[in-house]
């Protein structure tokens, strides 16, 4: 399953996009596409690991493609780069 995000990863749109991607996990494999994403904020890195926290209560692997350099810092700062799955 690929699931495409796009636009931003903010406070504001992290409860809809928390369900909308919970609702689309699939078994074994889902891939957040995230090319098309433009704001982030310390949210954008929360939601991540809901994600993740979500994927594995359900075995399905969970990765992360096209991820934004403004995630991939945030992730860095927040030390966390090393559990989100960053391809």
């Amino acid at each position: 399953m690929r699931i495409k995000l796009s636009g931003d990863l903010t406070y504001r749109e992290a409860r809809l996009v928390m369900a909308r991607v919970v609702e689309q996990l699939a078994v074994p494999e889902t891939v957040l596409d995230l090319a098309e994403v433009n704001e982030v904020d310390s949210s954008a890195i929360a939601l991540v690991l809901a994600w993740l926290r979500r994927a594995e209560e359900q075995s399905i692997v969970l990765r992360c493609e096209n991820v934004p350099a403004n995630l991939r810092s945030l992730a860095a700062l927040y030390g966390v780069e090393a559990i989100v799955p960053i391809d």
